[in-house]
């Protein structure tokens, strides 16, 4: 997920903005600064995984950019599952142990669904 924060000096700027206006204008200025962030992440998604691209990676639809910029964090199963594709990949564990492992975690997660 892709956070969206402020930086402290904003956020002071918009308190004092709350002496000089009314919070309606200041609430509107800091909604306008979230929905430019967002704006400048999606932009840079859609370039990312855009039409243009020779392969593309995902079709680019409303749905897809939804979760690329609202992701969940992993789950468990599915952190681990990375986690074992990045230890084949940088540690040099044997592929045979890879797949055991693999399959185990594919295990659990059907137990886990039928639960």
């Amino acid at each position: 997920m892709t956070d969206i924060t402020p930086p402290p000096e904003l956020v002071k700027s918009w308190v004092s903005d709350c002496l000089k206006s009314t919070f309606e204008e200041v609430f509107i200025n800091i909604a306008r600064w979230g929905a430019d962030q967002q704006l400048e992440l999606d932009a840079e998604w859609l370039d990312q995984n855009g039409l243009d691209r020779p392969h593309l990676q995902i079709t680019p639809t409303g749905k897809a950019l939804t979760e690329a910029m609202r992701s969940r964090p992993l789950g468990l199963s599915q952190g681990a599952m990375e986690a074992l594709d990045e230890l084949y990949d940088i540690a040099g564990v044997p592929l045979a142990t890879v797949r055991r492992i693999r399959r185990a975690i594919e295990r659990l997660r059907e137990l886990e669904a039928s639960a």
